[in-house]
């Protein structure tokens, strides 16, 4: 989610702004800690609602759930 500030990762909720980007990896790559080409990255898209990214996401068969917060995550999140 994009604030209004650097230091901030919080906003209202009518504020809010996210910027999305599809890539294709290849998932054995992955599983044989490989590093995943970065050939086929996908354009930023800025989505300015949550309606709009509700709705970037059911065109794309994903949910909220489907995500995790990888800030402390170590190994690479899918």
């Amino acid at each position: 989610m994009i604030g209004h500030s650097p230091y901030t990762n919080q906003c209202r909720i009518e504020d809010a702004r996210f910027k999305t980007r599809l890539n294709i990896f290849n998932a054995e790559e992955i599983e044989q800690d490989l590093d995943p080409s970065y050939d086929r990255l996908g354009d930023f898209k800025t989505l300015e609602s949550v309606d709009e990214l509700m709705e970037f996401l059911n065109e794309n068969n994903l949910t909220l759930e489907d995500f995790i917060d990888a800030s402390s995550v170590e190994e690479y999140p899918l």
